[in-house]
């Protein structure tokens, strides 16, 4: 008979995914076994002890680090998994905190719990990576009243003057930068009416914002943790029937 093949055995073998929900990241009731799941399936190098219990993004970050060591795939699998309510980064912010939980997708601006601190958390981007003081290229939750007239008000400007068709679905940064040129007194209107409605949707919770570009070295690392008030928020460009923001972070 001929010899078993071992190794191969135990590549097909290999665990590579668990049967989770999302009401399972909504609560501690099962946390330590989630994570030790993952650390003696996945991420050795990882034990519930290393867990933060306050998150600052330098202690976040190595952790992340650790993780992409041990398995840089099933880390983007982590960070990506596909649960309803669960978004980018979400369930990696599950496993590296001691007492965090998620809000679940009926939490109304609080993605992460943590005791008692709460936080949104937003995929982004560095706006400049040689500056690294803004953040930007996510969007702000749906259902702010007031946004429509906002989102209207900056295509009619832009018609107005020139720039874009009526009505256009899409206005670049570029364009933007000209209509606040063009037009700084109505431009910077709309602006301050966007900056308001958007500092209500941030809160007065901290955001964490998460590197969500995979082939960066950052990738998944916490880019900032930042109190968003009004004055830090600009408009970026009408993208996906939505205005973008920019967030200053430093």
């Amino acid at each position: 008979m001929k010899e078993l093949d071992k190794a191969f055995i135990k590549r097909a073998t290999r665990i590579t995914s668990f049967n989770l929900t999302s009401a399972d990241f909504t609560s501690l009731k099962h946390k330590r076994e989630i994570q030790t799941l993952y650390q003696q399936h996945m991420f050795p190098s990882f034990s519930p002890e290393k867990a933060l219990g306050t998150i600052t993004a330098d202690g976040y970050n190595k952790l992340v680090s650790l993780l992409k060591k041990d398995d840089a795939s099933q880390y983007e699998k982590l960070h990506n998994l596909s649960l309803k309510g669960v978004g980018p980064g979400e369930a990696v912010m599950y496993l590296l905190t001691k007492q965090g939980h998620l809000g679940g997708g009926s939490s109304a601006g609080v993605d992460l719990v943590n005791g008692s601190a709460r936080y949104e958390v937003k995929a982004a981007k560095w706006k400049s990576k040689s500056t690294k003081n803004s953040v930007s290229d996510f969007k702000l939750g749906g259902g702010l009243v007031g946004m429509t007239q906002i989102e209207t008000d900056i295509q009619n400007l832009a018609y107005e003057l020139g720039l874009r068709p009526k009505g256009a679905a899409e206005i670049s940064g570029k364009i933007f930068e000209q209509m606040r040129t063009s037009d700084p007194n109505k431009y910077n209107e709309i602006e301050s009416r966007y900056q308001n409605l958007a500092g209500k949707y941030f809160g007065n919770h901290d955001t964490i914002f998460l590197q969500t570009e995979r082939n960066q070295p950052d990738f998944g690392e916490i880019l900032a943790i930042k109190k968003v008030r009004p004055a830090d928020i600009t408009m970026e460009r009408f993208t996906s029937k939505s205005i973008k923001p920019i967030v200053r972070v430093k």
